[in-house]
């Protein structure tokens, strides 16, 4: 069994030099920073790199301290390494180095390692993607301000005449800091003509992937990782602000550090906290209120529990979440829902409403953040709007489960919190008259092995209509939509 992370410290990790032979006969050297868990986390360097770059020793350190083995190694190409280069310095060598990664997969394998996760930076997170696309075997996959516009980026960095260049000459010398060696045509298309969305499209729901990049990135520009994201099926966004390509200084570096952590940690060690947020959110249901997490539940060491119910509105007025949910707006952490899925349930939306409220004008709700009376975002609405009494909501995501009604049930406490209390008094006024309310959770599919009818139950049992794409259109998931709930 894994070793929880309060029993396998930073204090008591070994670091320790290891290597492995790749398929092409090279021996790679790497460190394995051994927390005594069998939970590993293998992390990648990108071009003109090495294991020791891009805060990688700080990563391993927070992970460490989270209880987390790591594994971080030096590729064929790296500079300055101890691992051995039987061919040339090659930059398109993507084969090559997807190749590399699967080696220590199995590496960590033999030696009794579990990998939860893998991550590869910059044009490690290329190799991040393809590893991903290929290889199924490991759950969690990190994109750290990977390229992704690989023509493109390509030719920004070695000038737009490259190509011509290298069709006339084949082979251009290149004297670098770090060393000499001869760029040619083939490395260098190689590298331009990867099908990285076709790759990022065929990346299984099975495998989650985060794309993690920051803002002031000026090698390559966070909307290669906004691009991924969105094609990745399940996959999520996080843009650490202010933070450049190599995530410099302490603060970017552990910013970044945290984020690692905190979706690499296997679901298993963060289910205290998730089971107080259902639980929360189940109570605060029944009695109408939001109840704040409080830390300290059950084992200490910052855990969550439901607080007792209070009649202090000032004490209801915010559910603290805990980290493993954080907010869109203070993480910048969205779900990848395309331009074209928001408006085909706005179209849903507006039909249902149109077709069950004849004759009755129809209001489009705000879909920025409603707010509190200081300020503090209160609820967002995907999308939202009133026909006669009745408020038409549609939350969508990519791929859904069960946690997704959760959220949407917590949203709808939130909307009878505001009608009931003077706590946002936008909401409150864009709600008036409205008695009841009609939701709708879309999605493009459902998360693997589970099937649609069962969460389609699942929704009905919550109040909510499950749709999903049908024809040229979403459709119901079941045989009736559900009905309005009274609020």
């Amino acid at each position: 069994m894994a070793a929880a992370p309060a029993e396998a410290s930073a204090a008591a990790a070994e670091e320790r030099e290891l290597s492995f032979v790749n398929p092409q006969g090279e021996r790679l050297v790497g460190k394995l920073l051994d927390t005594g868990s069998e939970d590993v986390v293998i992390l990648c360097h990108g071009y003109v790199a090495n294991s020791a770059m891009c805060q990688f020793p700080l990563v391993a350190a927070e992970l460490a301290e989270a209880g987390l083995s790591s594994f971080r190694f030096d590729h064929a190409c790296a500079i300055r390494s101890r691992s051995e280069r039987k061919g040339p310095f090659l930059m398109g060598n993507h084969e090559d180095e997807v190749a590399d990664m699967a080696a220590a997969v199995a590496f960590m394998r033999s030696i009794g390692k579990r990998v939860v996760c893998l991550l590869g930076h910059s044009k490690g997170g290329i190799n991040a993607v393809m590893f991903a696309a290929r290889h199924h075997d490991v759950p969690k996959v990190i994109n750290l301000a990977g390229r992704f516009r690989t023509r493109e980026g390509t030719l920004q960095r070695f000038g737009a005449d490259i190509l011509e260049r290298l069709a006339r000459d084949k082979a251009i010398p290149r004297r670098e800091p770090w060393g000499e060696w001869e760029m040619t045509e083939e490395d260098f298309l190689n590298r331009c003509n990867l099908p990285m969305e076709e790759m990022a499209r065929s990346v299984p729901p099975t495998v989650c992937m985060l794309c993690l990049h920051g803002t002031a990135d000026t090698t390559i520009p966070y909307a290669d990782s906004e691009l991924c994201a969105s094609l990745v099926p399940n996959s999520r966004l996080i843009l650490v602000e202010g933070a450049d390509h190599n995530f410099s200084g302490e603060a970017a570096g552990r910013a970044m550090a945290r984020h690692v952590v905190n979706f690499a940690l296997p679901a298993a060690e963060r289910s205290s906290e998730v089971q107080a947020f259902m639980e929360s959110v189940h109570l605060g249901r029944q009695i109408n209120e939001l109840l704040p997490l409080r830390p300290g539940g059950g084992g200490g060491g910052g855990a969550f529990a439901p607080a007792l119910p209070q009649r202090d509105s000032a004490t209801l007025s915010r559910l603290v979440v805990p980290p493993s949910w954080p907010s869109k707006a203070s993480q910048h952490a969205y779900d990848n829902v395309t331009l074209a899925a928001a408006q085909q349930v706005w179209a849903f939306l507006r039909s249902r409403a149109s077709t069950e409220n004849p004759g009755a004008s129809m209001t489009n709700l705000q879909t920025m953040p409603f707010l509190e009376e200081d300020g503090h975002d209160y609820v967002q609405l995907d999308a939202a709007l009133v026909a006669g009494h009745t408020l038409y909501v549609g939350e969508s995501k990519r791929m859904l489960d069960e946690t997704n009604i959760l959220e949407f049930d917590f949203k709808l406490t939130k909307i009878r919190r505001a009608l009931r209390s003077s706590i946002s008094p936008g909401l409150a006024a864009a709600l008036e008259g409205v008695s009841h309310a009609k939701l709708f959770l879309a999605g493009e599919g459902v998360r693997a092995g589970l099937p649609d009818e069962v969460l389609a139950q699942k929704a009905a049992a919550a109040g909510m209509s499950l749709v999903l794409p049908s024809g040229q259109g979403l459709g119901y998931v079941g045989s009736a939509p559900a009905p309005a709930i009274e609020l």
